[in-house]
């Protein structure tokens, strides 16, 4: 159950937003971009979470490179509070999300605010999932992505998910 408990964390700290859709041709010129919500912005970026866990389930690792801001502006904080790079967050977690089978994404309480070509999505997801001894575990987390709009999408640019506050 531990190597699955891993698995997990590292499936929710993989942030797979999927993000290739072309960006959403919305005008921000007359915008007021701290009011306006941008709502095709908020419906694509909603989507690409949602396909997160078919990216996860098909261990689409190609598709996780892709969803992610590729260069030194990316950063992650890691489920021991280390601040990791493009490469580092890829790296850890193909290793960790590999053990991990059937993975389900539930984004609980999405809200996703838009500021033109900067997103913020948080949510409370439930992530499950089976291990390679056929153990089936959850973990709940809180989570924080920041999305900037590219030429080839909506890419996350930063990712952060902690455990729910103790009660």
């Amino acid at each position: 159950m531990r190597d699955l408990t891993s698995g997990l964390l590292a499936i929710a700290m993989l942030g797979f937003a999927g993000c290739t859709s072309s960006p959403p041709a919305e005008s921000h010129d007359a915008a007021d971009i701290v009011r306006d919500p941008f709502p095709e912005a908020q419906a694509a970026i909603r989507a690409e979470m949602l396909a997160l866990s078919d990216i996860g389930r098909r261990h689409d690792w190609d598709g996780l490179r892709a969803a992610h801001l590729e260069g030194p502006k990316f950063s992650e904080i890691g489920a021991g509070l280390e601040r990791n790079d493009f490469e580092e967050m890829i790296t850890g977690e193909i290793a960790q999300v590999s053990a991990v089978q059937n993975l389900s994404i539930d984004w609980r309480e999405l809200k996703i605010d838009v500021f033109g070509d900067v997103a913020v999505a948080t949510s409370f997801p439930l992530y499950t999932g089976t291990d390679a001894n056929g153990e089936t575990g959850e973990l709940e987390l809180r989570a924080t992505m920041v999305y900037v709009k590219t030429a080839d999408g909506w890419k996350i640019a930063h990712e952060h998910l902690s455990p729910p506050a103790a009660e």
